[in-house]
């Protein structure tokens, strides 16, 4: 009689940086979980970056024209920020890090087996449908908080919807998620 033994499941920290990234991306309500803020994914992305750049031993030159668009357009991004007196932070900077973080995380899940690239887009989906379902029952009790929450935003008032976050978030950071999806279904 034969005995199964069964192969111990391991998770790498790029895993889960990545999918702490990915999640916090695509639903912006998890700003209400612990260690989710937007400067906790600024962490999780650079510490992504640097542990892959030094588990892969660099990366690939086809992958380094990918990765150099990005960075040209978080310089440009921050370099305009700067010079109209916001600093490192600002909300159009963090969109353009979280560019370079989401491709940092294609060029990674390019690597990765199937299995991980499904439960990364299943991540996904799950989240964006979360947050989709999240705005709608908050914005079923108060049809303005859409237009409540665009107002301060721009003038660093506080608003009931501030924390929520989630309210009309549909941007190019959803975009970007967007092209996640893309890149990984025509690589299957």
């Amino acid at each position: 009689m034969e005995t199964k033994t069964k192969t111990p499941r391991t998770i790498d920290l790029l895993t889960i940086l990545a999918f702490l990234i990915i999640a916090r991306i695509c639903c912006p309500a998890l700003v209400n979980l612990p260690l989710m803020s937007m400067a906790f994914v600024f962490i999780y992305g650079a510490a992504f970056i640097f542990l892959y750049v030094i588990s892969a031993g660099g990366i690939r030159k086809k992958d380094l024209f990918l990765l150099l668009a990005a960075l040209v357009y978080t310089v440009y991004v921050f370099v305009r920020n700067y010079t109209s007196g916001n600093g490192l932070f600002a909300r159009d900077s963090f969109n353009a890090y979280i560019i370079v973080f989401l491709t940092m995380i294609y060029i990674w899940a390019k690597d990765q087996n199937d299995a991980k690239k499904v439960a990364l887009l299943k991540l996904i989906f799950a989240a964006l449908i979360f947050n989709y379902v999240y705005s709608i029952i908050v914005l079923y009790h108060d049809p303005d908080a859409s237009r409540i929450a665009a107002a301060t935003s721009l003038f660093d008032e506080k608003s009931p919807y501030d924390v929520l976050n989630a309210i009309g978030g549909f941007d190019a950071v959803y975009g970007g998620i967007s092209v996640i999806l893309l890149f990984l279904y025509m690589r299957r």
